[in-house]
This record gives C-alpha cells, structure tokens and sequence, in this order.
C-alpha cells in the first residue's frame, strides 16, 4: 500500500511492506521523501512509480533478493527518476 504523508511542509511517501516482506525484513512500512510541496505533484510522482515498486517486490520474493539495503536503494533510485535528479550514488 502507498500512502502519502507531509512532513515540513514536503510530501513523502510512506510503502506499507507486503507480509511476506515485511515478516523477513522485520519491518513494516519504509519512508521516502518526494521533495515536493504540492499534492497534486506527489500524487503524479507516486503513480509514476507504484507499478515498478510493485514488480520490484515480486522479482525480490521470486529471487529471493531480500536485502533491506538493497531494496531501500531500488526504490530510492526509483523515486530519484521520478524527481529529476540522478545523482549516482546514495
């Protein structure tokens, strides 16, 4: 589940962990910041990525790549396309 949360004046996305995920990651939900302070923008950026999140979770149950750092990054990355801005590294 992806829901969107402001902080400061900034949108985030807070990504409920499926069970299956969340039970071998011991964690329950992760948050990223959307760096935007318009709804209407975070709601678009969301869309953009929910589905690649998505496949992201099943290609890591599949292949049983269930690495916290891993998967923070891969989502991280994700939501660094959608902002713009690809620094390389994080």
């Amino acid at each position: 589940m992806f829901y969107l949360i402001k902080l400061n004046r900034t949108y985030h996305l807070r990504l409920k962990l499926p069970p299956d995920i969340s039970h071998i990651l011991s964690k329950h939900e992760l948050k990223f910041s959307l760096k935007v302070s318009r709804k209407r923008l975070a709601i678009k950026k969301v869309s953009a990525i929910k589905h690649r999140v998505r496949d992201l979770f099943e290609n890591s149950l599949n292949n049983d790549l269930l690495d916290m750092k891993v998967m923070k990054y891969n989502i991280w990355k994700l939501i660094v396309i959608v902002n713009g801005v690809d620094t390389g590294t994080h």
